[in-house]
């Protein structure tokens, strides 16, 4: 036995291995104990089948075990790997070598081992957020790991899962002469069970990451990027300096840093949210509104909320504590209304507002739907749009001007050149520029020359957002036809000082 060539870990991980009666998954939980890990910590990719490792190299010729796949003298060039159920004898050495290509892959895919994923590895890809496929010795121990039945399902079934691949920075005996990009293939190839698989690729790994050797220097050789125009779809490659210094070894922050930034950001992402409840005009219309959004999931949303309104009176207090949302009613004229919630949202933190109107043409379910898109705080404003509810704004027009065709054609092409009109003054099209559900930054509502329920708010709103270039999103939103006496009506005047308010804050 040569102990010059045995590393102390190995021996150790036997005495575990004999401890527990040669059971391989166990010894794994006692070594995790010796070391002052938790069990389970740390998992075997299979259920302990004991497998031997082959391979066939370039040249057709067998490299019958895991000693001389990692030979650094030769300097191998892998062409398959293979786990046999039985270690190889002399004369099925003899046997095999003498066998031309074509056979010998047959003979050794005759002997395959039959092993299973590890039940707790299994359960642990399940509920991983991130999925990493390390760097390392390929052949002889990560691609082989991959061919475990079962393990591919199991990772593409975690379709919520960041799977990263990252690649060597540097070469070894087993990759002699492969690029990163040579490594991606095979590991592709390896979890499709070598091809037998079906799954799609993003769904095994979502993002390549690969060390860019262009500038380093060292005596060891780099692995080469190779031709990356070769992956299919770029979205999925991910090139940089990812080495730790000139080490040859990989820097974790550089690596895994932006990705766990990005899960603390989505896990701790809760938005502030104001919702100002205006022209409700009775008690039961802001209560209906309220009640609305409730049913539309607003509680299942990263978002904290409060609720403002300038309904008549105050709302019944054993309603208010059974939707557990604090709610203030604006009070005074309109002046002193809005006057008090820019206090109010000032003093309050909020990240967003929702301006909806609550005279009952809109329904309430909708504010969920907007403030759906808040998660990450990356929009500036989710603008609802009743002209993408194509069937709710005709039957309103029918509706509003069933006896007067003119005036209704008139409001028909006018709402269409305020649209067009912000499309030249500002290079965006925005399809429904009246509309009253709509959530903007609070920074944005609080920067506005007028109130926030006035009526050519959203001229004033739209001029801030699409002058900086804003990202702003539209949404579809339900918008159900009333009487013409039952509600506020933007009537053409209100059209004409629209457009001309819109003229003036784009020169201003």
């Amino acid at each position: 036995f040569r102990f010059d060539d045995t590393s102390l870990g190995n021996l150790v991980f036997s005495g575990s291995y004999l401890l527990v009666g040669r059971d391989f998954n166990r010894a794994v939980d006692d070594y995790c104990v010796l070391l002052g890990l938790p069990a389970g910590l740390v998992e075997n990719v299979t259920s302990g089948t004991d497998a031997h490792l082959v391979a066939i190299d370039a040249d057709g010729r067998l490299l019958g075990s895991e000693e001389d796949i990692v030979d650094a003298k030769r300097k191998n060039r892998i062409k398959d790997i293979y786990l046999l159920r039985s270690r190889l004898t002399e004369a099925d050495l003899t046997a095999l070598q003498s066998a031309g290509a074509e056979e010998l892959a047959t003979q050794l895919a005759a002997r395959q081992a039959s092993v299973a994923i590890n039940p707790r590895l299994a359960s642990a890809i399940a509920q991983a957020d991130l999925i990493i496929y390390a760097p390392g010795t390929q052949h002889s121990s990560l691609f082989p790991s991959y061919l475990t039945p079962g393990l591919s399902d199991a990772i593409a079934a975690n379709l919520q899962a960041i799977k990263l691949l990252v690649t060597n920075i540097q070469a070894d005996a087993e990759i002699t002469g492969s690029s990163a990009v040579d490594i991606i293939e095979r590991a592709v190839y390896y979890l499709k069970e070598k091809g037998r698989l079906a799954i799609p690729t993003p769904c095994l790994i979502t993002h390549y990451l690969l060390n860019d050797p262009q500038h380093a220097e060292s005596d060891t050789p780099y692995v080469p990027l190779g031709r990356l125009d070769s992956l299919e779809d770029p979205r999925l490659v991910r090139v940089g300096n990812y080495e730790d210094g000139v080490t040859g070894r990989h820097d974790a922050t550089k690596i895994l840093g932006p990705f766990v930034d990005a899960f603390v950001e989505r896990w701790d992402a809760v938005q502030r949210v104001a919702v100002y409840f205006h022209d409700a005009g009775s008690t039961t219309k802001v209560v209906q509104s309220i009640l609305e959004m409730v049913r539309g999931g607003i509680r299942d949303m990263p978002v904290e909320i409060t609720i403002f309104h300038d309904g008549p009176a105050a709302l019944e207090g054993s309603f208010v504590e059974s939707i557990d949302v604090p709610v203030t009613r604006l009070e005074g004229a309109l002046a002193q209304q809005d006057q008090q919630l820019r206090a109010a949202l000032q003093a309050g933190g909020f990240d967003y507002v929702v301006l909806f109107e609550s005279s009952g043409m809109y329904n309430g379910e909708d504010i969920a739907n907007l403030a759906s898109h808040l998660s990450l705080g990356r929009l500036d404003a989710v603008w609802g749009s009743r002209r993408l509810s194509v069937k709710d704004i005709h039957a309103s027009y029918r509706l509003k001007y069933r006896h007067r065709t003119v005036f209704g054609a008139v409001s028909y092409v006018g709402s269409h050149a305020l649209s067009l009109m912000y499309l030249a003054l500002y290079g965006r099209y925005v399809s429904d520029t009246l509309s009253a559900a709509r959530v903007v930054r609070t920074a944005d509502a609080l920067s506005l020359p007028c109130a926030l329920n006035d009526k050519l708010v959203n001229q004033h709103l739209l001029s801030v957002l699409l002058r900086r270039k804003a990202e702003m999103f539209e949404v579809p939103v339900q918008f159900f036809s009333m009487a013409p006496d039952q509600v506020k009506r933007t009537t053409p005047l209100e059209g004409l000082r629209a457009a001309t308010t819109a003229l003036k804050a784009r020169v201003r």
